[in-house]
């Protein structure tokens, strides 16, 4: 394959991929690519939790370090978009929301194998605290309650 078909299939693949995620935006959350957008740019590109720009990940193909995009976050009972945050903070509030007795719930513990150091009977804010001490990201707790009450939209 010479370098101009190189090109072309890399282009074309390129445009594959951002098709599928226009698609899953769409099938998942409603919302179209120019929604993602708008909601990125009134977010001044950043995580409306912890502010950063996304999380950095080794891309072993391109043999160097990328940003990822910031991820759709959604209300699981309702359905609606809240807004976007980084891989990080969308974890932690997967952590916040998984709930005793739900099928492979994630469980915040300090290292592998070690029993689980969060209450699974605490609720609200509590729990919230809980977490974001467990998972040592305390500095953004007051944050993610304001977030979850829609206060940082």
């Amino acid at each position: 394959m010479n370098e101009q078909d190189a090109e072309e299939l890399r282009k074309h693949l390129e445009a594959k991929g951002e098709r599928a995620r226009e698609a899953a935006l769409i099938r998942k959350y409603g919302i179209d690519a120019e929604d993602y957008s708008r909601m990125l740019a009134s977010q001044n590109g950043k995580c409306l939790i912890c502010g950063s720009i996304g999380s950095v990940r080794w891309n072993p193909r391109a043999g160097d370090y990328q940003t990822q995009r910031l991820v759709v976050d959604h209300d699981h009972k309702t359905g609606k978009v809240r807004g976007l945050l980084c891989h990080g903070c969308n974890g932690l509030l997967g952590e916040i929301e998984a709930r005793p007795g739900r099928p492979n719930a994630p469980v915040v513990s300090i290292g592998q194998g070690e029993p689980p150091c969060v209450d699974p009977t605490l609720t609200g804010e509590d729990r919230i605290r809980a977490v974001c001490r467990a998972s040592w990201r305390e500095h953004l707790a007051d944050r993610v309650v304001l977030y979850l009450e829609g206060k940082l939209a």
